[in-house]
């Protein structure tokens, strides 16, 4: 069903209206793919799948390779294969639906010198999810990588990589690891 115009976001009207003309199209490719990904992020936000995953494979056809926006794309693709309209929402769920598409996108999100954090988190809780822990384990060390080279971290999914990242070492069961899995988990 549509919503009516009046009802819909104001910068969701915008972007409607700018992918309408012309000028439009003589955009870079980046460029579009970046107003194709924030149309996809206001339609994740309102949970109109549909509508996200369209616009989402616009812009991940324009995106150029190993770029970070061509992370932040594949990223808002995985939230939108598990209908999670935000990432601090994501939490680890014994059954799943979408999980597979959702991994497969952040195989692409997580690919290149480019990959977000949030990328690896994602990814990591996932893998969580699905107690491999060692795929776990690695997704989450490389979010803790990048989260500390980022300007500006959302210090809740930092705490959540910490404590999911602890939690997967004691899982997997090698005591040599133990030690740092202690030290993670006091952190959060």
């Amino acid at each position: 069903h549509e919503t009516p115009a009046e009802e819909r976001p104001v910068l969701r009207r915008a972007l409607e209206r700018l992918h309408g003309l012309d000028a439009f199209r003589d955009l870079p490719g980046n460029e579009q793919a970046r107003l194709y990904r924030a149309m996809a992020k206001s339609y994740l936000s309102t949970g109109e799948w549909a509508e996200s995953e369209d616009a989402l494979e616009r812009a991940i056809s324009l995106a150029s390779d190993a770029s970070r926006l061509r992370s932040s794309i594949h990223l808002l693709s995985a939230l939108c294969s598990v209908r999670v309209q935000q990432l601090d929402q994501l939490q680890p769920e014994a059954e799943r639906g979408g999980r597979e598409d959702a991994l497969r996108a952040l195989e692409q999100a997580c690919a290149g010198e480019g990959s977000l954090p949030e990328a690896w988190f994602a990814k990591g809780i996932l893998e969580y999810e699905q107690q491999a822990w060692r795929s776990a384990r690695d997704a989450l060390s490389n979010a803790l990588e990048r989260f500390r080279d980022e300007s500006q971290v959302e210090e809740g999914l930092f705490t959540k990589a910490r404590f999911y990242l602890g939690s997967s070492l004691f899982a997997d069961g090698r005591s040599e690891e133990y030690h740092r899995a202690a030290s993670l988990l006091s952190e959060t």
